[in-house]
């Protein structure tokens, strides 16, 4: 049994969280594949084309199998490109909102070394988001008597979050 009572907003936002993560798995996956199919199948017409001209050469012929080639070949490429940079990206914005949203709900400052635990990811990781959520304007960074770094809310996300209760 845990020494804190089940909190449904942490709860739900753990769902929300974990939901858009696989979403944005799915979503890349099916991206890829498809991207993947539209090469194969440029690369056969495109192989058609050039086999056409064994044959004999026909300038018709190869220009509608290679052009029925060249563009899904390259559409294909530009999909599996693109899902890649998407997911990343969208890995990214989730990341952030989990730090805002806790940072939020706790009203609490961190340091990168107990985000990295809160949260299992890498020391370096939550150095960066912490940095680019700074200097998005959205946490302060102070420096304790101790001289530890953390990061805090700032000012106009302390403010929203009291109209927010």
């Amino acid at each position: 049994m845990s020494d804190y009572p089940l909190n449904i907003n942490e709860l739900g936002d753990k769902i929300q969280f974990k939901t858009e993560e696989v979403g944005v798995t799915i979503g890349s996956f099916l991206q890829t594949g498809f991207g993947v199919f539209s090469g194969v199948v440029g690369l056969a017409c495109t192989v058609t084309g050039i086999s056409v001209m064994a044959d004999g050469f026909q300038l018709g012929w190869l220009a509608f199998t290679s052009l029925l080639g060249v563009l899904p070949l390259g559409f294909g490429v530009h999909l599996v490109k693109d899902s890649s940079k998407k997911a990343r990206a969208r890995r990214e914005e989730i990341i952030e909102r989990k730090i805002m949203k806790a940072m939020l709900r706790q009203n609490s400052s961190v340091t990168p070394q107990q985000l990295a635990v809160q949260m299992a990811i890498p020391l370096p990781l939550a150095e960066k988001k912490l940095e680019q959520l700074f200097g998005k304007g959205m946490l302060e960074v102070k420096i304790s008597n101790s001289g530890i770094l953390y990061y805090e809310l700032s000012e106009a996300m302390r403010w929203e979050n009291k109209l927010l209760r």
